[in-house]
């Protein structure tokens, strides 16, 4: 097994998670990434090698460009609107609304989340 890992993998570092109606603190923390690395080496599973860089087009086959777009610049819209916090979205677009993107960052992150964690 090949397994493909950076130092980035230890940035996803939010606060809180919402969790049956509960905010809890996230699954998804660096000490994860460090478990999660620690136990593919422990098991001698395989290489452990460094990313390469695809560039964007890749990411585009498989997702709504526009989706890669707002993900691109979503933590800064989400910063200048409220601050350096969680953005956690408020509302989610349901199945039969219109199909229009929001210009909010608030509309935007419920527009491409299916959770709120």
């Amino acid at each position: 097994m090949i397994t493909v890992f950076s130092s980035q993998h230890r940035l996803q570092a939010g606060t809180v998670e919402l969790i049956n109606g509960r905010l809890h603190p996230p699954v998804e923390k660096p000490e994860r990434a460090d478990t999660v690395l620690a136990a593919v080496r422990n098991g001698e599973l395989g290489a452990i090698v460094a990313p390469k860089e695809h560039g964007v087009l890749p990411i585009e086959r498989v997702h709504d460009p526009r989706m890669v777009a707002f993900i691109q610049s979503a933590w800064g819209e989400w910063v200048a609107a409220h601050g350096e916090w969680d953005a956690l979205p408020l509302n989610f677009t349901g199945r039969g609304m219109r199909d229009r993107e929001p210009e909010s960052i608030d509309g935007r992150l419920g527009y491409y989340a299916f959770d709120a964690g």
